[in-house]
């Protein structure tokens, strides 16, 4: 997370592994199904600075995002969107990783319905509201560069640097330098991907 406001919750090693492997994948998913020109900005350093570096650099007004709901994250995506907006850019929030989001679920503490610890307490106030909605089909195209130059172009433009260059994957290594690839058997039997997931 960004770690120049002291708010992070940075990740552990086995979460910024996955997140590398999931970003290639969802990268390749978003090529593969519109075109080169919709491969992913990677940008390090704070939020706010990079969007509105690749805001800039696409001509874009707005800024869609995902909301987190981490104590701690909230706080810095909150300061990041009151920055964005002075900036002058429209800004959408929404929830889209969580089925239902903390705050919409009340657990009734009156009653016991299994250890607090438990998925059980969860489990049943999630049943007693109302049915989730279908998600949405994905868009047939995107508005995105039509060529590969006009992509690389659009990229450089943006200050996009390999995913590899954000380090979320980095693996240690020994004294006489090599690698101790510890995530092998977790990429053997997990494979972040949305293909996966469904």
């Amino acid at each position: 997370d960004d770690l120049a406001t002291g708010t992070s919750w940075r990740p552990g090693a086995a979460t910024r592994l996955w997140q590398h492997h999931a970003l290639a994948a969802l990268d390749a998913d978003l090529q593969d199904q519109f075109g080169s020109g919709a491969g992913i900005v990677y940008r390090d350093g704070p939020y706010a600075r990079a969007i509105q570096d690749v805001a800039a650099a696409v001509g874009a007004s707005a800024v869609f995002l995902t909301e987190r709901h981490e104590p701690a994250c909230r706080a810095t995506d909150e300061a990041v969107q009151d920055e964005l907006e002075e900036a002058g850019l429209e800004v959408h929030a929404a929830s889209s990783y969580l089925l239902r989001v903390p705050q919409g679920v009340r657990i009734d503490m009156s009653k016991w319905s299994g250890h607090f610890g438990s998925l059980t307490p969860f489990d049943r106030a999630c049943q007693r509201l109302p049915k989730l909605k279908q998600p949405l089909a994905p868009p047939e195209a995107l508005p995105v560069a039509r060529t590969v130059q006009e992509a690389t172009e659009a990229r450089r433009a943006a200050g996009s640097v390999a995913l590899e260059d954000l380090g979320l994957a980095a693996m240690p290594r020994r004294k006489d330098g090599t690698v101790v690839d510890w995530g092998a058997p977790i990429l053997a039997a997990w494979r972040p991907s949305e293909a996966a997931a469904l």
